[in-house]
């Protein structure tokens, strides 16, 4: 190994000590992530579809947070996969787990949005974002 590739692990190296331990994201934790992102795109839609402002703060949060959406989506198959699912199966459940939690906030968040529930959208979005585990 050159002396440049060797200064340029040891200060990678050194990057990743200085960082500590990483903490691996549980299968709970993914869960709820799935949660806020479903919650956020569904309220953006709904949001839309009544006329209003929203839909547009709602797609540049779940771009601003996409590496912990894949994150969150790849922990979850993992664990399928953990438990003899296939990986055509261990997407659909996590597909299907998704979909849930839009349905759940159709059923239970979606009749309760308004106007001003909209305009504060981005408050709300901050909220999801503060409860994400990376």
């Amino acid at each position: 190994m050159s002396q440049q590739k060797l200064r340029v692990f040891a200060a990678l190296l050194g990057f990743v000590w200085a960082a500590g331990p990483a903490m691996a994201m549980t299968d709970e934790e993914a869960a709820a992530n799935l949660m806020y992102f479903a919650h956020a795109a569904r309220a953006g839609e709904r949001c839309k579809q009544l006329g209003f402002a929203g839909h547009e703060a709602a797609v540049a949060w779940g771009n601003k947070n996409g590496a912990v959406f894949m994150t969150s989506t790849q922990v979850l198959k993992r664990r399928f996969i953990a438990k003899g699912a296939d990986d055509v199966e261990a997407f659909a459940a996590t597909a299907t787990l998704y979909n849930g939690f839009e349905k759940r906030f159709d059923r239970e968040l979606a009749p309760r949005l308004s106007k001003s529930s909209c305009e504060r959208l981005g408050e709300t979005l901050g909220g999801y974002e503060s409860k994400l585990v990376p």
